[in-house]
């Protein structure tokens, strides 16, 4: 690499990938695009379970037979290789010609027993970032307990500080409305409103179950011993331009940490949690240059 120059290049290259990404999803979309540009393709989860009601509505778990059919697309029509063969090739400027790297996000359960023996069948590689305070436990993150409760309850309204009256005669309405304004708001404030729309709700706390399931240590394990790469993608998983600089550093170091003591490695590339350009700072991004090789 040659100085700031070529470094902010290869910086530009890479937005403008993730820029068509942001407005462009499914083979189709895929297969039309020109084939010379290196994509790094983000999944959530893959699941055999159909949507019921506002659970998993917006299709953040794929179903596997559309992986699959992703899959053997990619596998046609592209080259798929480790995710950091992929960064650093486009930052030395290597031939990346239809490269393709594969990512999931937060640590999912379904990723290990729906996507992970896929992938291997198919002889693929991919790298799963984990929100590490997830790993091993039963918590809820934020956006799957409100598709829960909301999912679940009697209610007819809702009334929230900052959002004011939410009719529930449409939840899948209700549920954006809410999403949207939790999104925009620090992290403290976020957790609160969540809690007051599950006190709200009257719905039974039960640990989350299915595809809102995280996978245990032991599993992440497994798909190191499997030969895919585990990479961090904080602890709680907030969005880091809402939380002080201080505790974002803290989030990325410590998920970090925690994937090197249970799996004695972890990926030196760092996943941003939710991704949009307004989710981090330049400071953010300084914060995991001093930790990182690359952030996603």
């Amino acid at each position: 690499m040659n100085g700031s120059r070529e470094r902010g290049k290869a910086l530009r290259r890479l937005k403008r990938i993730a820029g068509h990404l942001a407005r462009t999803s499914g083979v189709q979309a895929l297969g039309r695009w020109y084939r010379g540009n290196p994509l790094i393709l983000m999944y959530h989860g893959v699941t055999r379970a159909p949507s019921r009601g506002l659970l998993n509505c917006e299709g953040k778990h794929v179903g596997v037979d559309r992986f699959v059919e992703q899959l053997r697309f990619l596998k046609r029509h592209r080259r798929v290789i480790p995710l950091d063969a992929l960064v650093s090739g486009v930052v030395t400027g290597a031939d990346m010609r239809g490269a393709v790297a594969i990512t999931f996000d937060d640590g999912y359960e379904n990723n290990v027993t729906q996507a992970a023996p896929v992938l291997a069948e198919l002889k693929m590689p991919a790298t799963f970032f984990l929100a590490t305070g997830y790993v091993d436990a039963d918590r809820w993150m934020w956006v799957d307990k409100l598709e829960f409760v909301l999912n679940h309850t009697t209610c007819s309204a809702l009334t929230l500080e900052g959002i004011g009256h939410v009719g529930l005669e449409d939840k899948r309405e209700a549920l954006r409305v809410i999403k949207r304004f939790a999104k925009q708001q620090p992290q403290e404030i976020l957790e609160r409103l969540v809690a007051v729309v599950d006190e709200q709700c009257g719905v039974s706390s039960e640990a989350p179950a299915g595809d809102h399931r995280f996978m245990t240590w032991a599993q992440a394990r497994a798909l190191k011993g499997s030969g895919f790469e585990i990479g961090a993608h904080t602890v709680s998983h907030p969005m880091l331009s809402r939380v002080e600089l201080a505790q974002a550093e803290r989030e990325m170091v410590d998920s970090r940490a925690a994937i090197r003591r249970e799996l004695g490695v972890c990926s030196e590339i760092f996943c941003y949690p939710n991704g949009k350009t307004s989710d981090y700072t330049p400071q953010i991004i300084a914060c995991a240059a001093r930790h990182f090789q690359a952030a996603l």
